[in-house]
This record gives C-alpha cells, sequence and structure tokens, in this order.
C-alpha cells in the first residue's frame, strides 16, 4: 500500500517556502494547491523526484502573484 507521507511533507515544505515570502497562511495554502493543480492539469504527478520542477512551478506561480498585486495598487 502506497504511503502518503512523501506528498504530505512535500506540501509542508512548499507551504513553508510560501510563507517564507511572506505570504498569508492562507495566500500560502492557496499557492500550494495551484502548484499541484497545475501539476496535475500537465500530467505529471508530483514525486519527491521532481522537487526541482515543482519549486520551479511554484517560484512562476510566485511571481506572477507578485505582479498581479503590483498592478493592483
Amino acid at each position: 500500500m502506497p504511503t502518503t507521507q512523501p506528498l504530505e511533507q512535500d506540501l509542508h515544505t512548499l507551504r513553508s517556502y510560501f510563507k517564507r515570502r511572506n505570504l498569508s497562511t492562507w495566500d500560502a495554502e492557496d499557492m500550494t494547491q495551484e502548484v499541484f493543480l497545475k501539476l496535475l492539469t500537465m500530467g505529471r504527478s508530483p514525486s519527491s523526484e521532481e522537487k526541482a520542477y515543482i519549486y520551479t512551478v511554484a517560484r512562476t506561480l510566485l511571481i506572477d502573484k507578485y505582479r498581479s498585486d503590483t498592478r493592483r495598487k
């Protein structure tokens, strides 16, 4: 039976990544979900072997969020 522990650890780590970039807890949760949703819609399985790719997607979404927030001001 497959374990969900690595995925749960990745979720926690990714949430912390967003929080360290001064996002609120709510925004960090939303961004974490967006990363995994984007990976799944692209047909990629979020796995521990693809951490670099996961963080590339996360960084890109974070940049998009900062740009969007800047335009709103």
